[in-house]
C-alpha cells in the first residue's frame, strides 16, 4: 500500500481524491428551469388529417375551432378545406372579445358554439376532438388548452398568435400531441425538451 501511493507521488498527473460531505442543502426548493418545446418533424395539414384518419380507421373527424371570428381561425379553416370530408364534425367556439370587423358566418354543416348558453358550456366540455385549433388569440387559451389532455388526438396552434408560445408550452406541458402552424398547410411537431 505505502509503495503505491509512493508512485501516485511520483507521477505529476495523479491528483488525490477530495474528500466531501454530501449534498448540499439548501433552503426551500430550488426553481425549476422552464422547459422548452422543441421542434420536431415538419408535415403538412392534409398528411395530418391523412394520419388522424387512418388513427380512426376511417370514421368521420371531429375538429374544433377555437377563436372564431378571427382571422387566423378563418384562414385555418381555408387551409383544411380540401382535406374534409361532408361527414366531418365541424364544432366553431367564438372568442370572448371577437376582433373589430369578424366574420361570424358559419360554414355550411358547422356548430358554432354559444358559451353563455349552459347547454352549450356542457356541450363543449364533453366533446373529443381528432383536431383540436387555437388562434393564440386570448390569453384565456393559456389554461383551455391543458382541459384538452385525453379529449385531443392533435392540438395545434397558431405560433403568430400573441399568446402562441405560451400556448404551446402549455399544450406539451399537457403532454398533448403538439403542433406549430404559421399560415399555409406546413406544420410542425413540437415536444417539451
Amino acid at each position: 500500500m505505502i509503495f503505491k501511493e509512493m508512485i501516485h507521488m511520483l507521477d505529476k498527473d495523479y491528483i488525490a481524491p477530495v474528500r466531501t460531505r454530501g449534498a448540499v442543502r439548501t433552503r426551500g426548493a430550488a426553481a425549476a428551469p422552464h422547459p422548452t418545446p422543441r421542434a420536431g418533424r415538419m408535415l403538412t395539414l392534409p398528411e395530418l388529417i391523412a394520419e388522424v384518419r387512418e388513427q380512426v380507421g376511417s370514421f368521420p373527424l371531429t375538429l374544433i375551432l377555437h377563436g372564431w371570428g378571427t382571422a387566423s381561425t378563418h384562414e385555418f379553416l381555408d387551409a383544411l378545406h380540401s382535406c374534409l370530408e361532408v361527414e366531418d364534425a365541424l364544432w366553431l367556439m367564438p372568442t370572448e372579445k371577437p376582433p373589430t370587423g369578424a366574420s361570424q358566418t358559419v360554414s355550411k354543416g358547422a356548430v358554432l358554439l354559444d358559451m353563455s348558453r349552459e347547454t352549450d358550456q356542457r356541450t363543449y366540455q364533453n366533446l373529443v376532438g381528432d383536431v383540436v385549433f387555437f388562434p393564440a388569440w386570448e390569453e384565456g387559451e393559456i389554461s383551455q388548452v391543458a382541459d384538452w389532455q385525453q379529449r385531443a388526438r392533435a392540438v395545434v396552434i397558431d405560433r403568430r398568435g400573441g399568446h402562441g408560445d405560451a400556448i404551446l408550452r402549455a399544450a406539451c406541458a399537457a403532454k398533448l400531441v403538439t403542433y406549430g402552424w404559421s399560415g399555409g398547410t406546413d406544420i410542425e411537431e413540437f415536444a417539451l425538451s
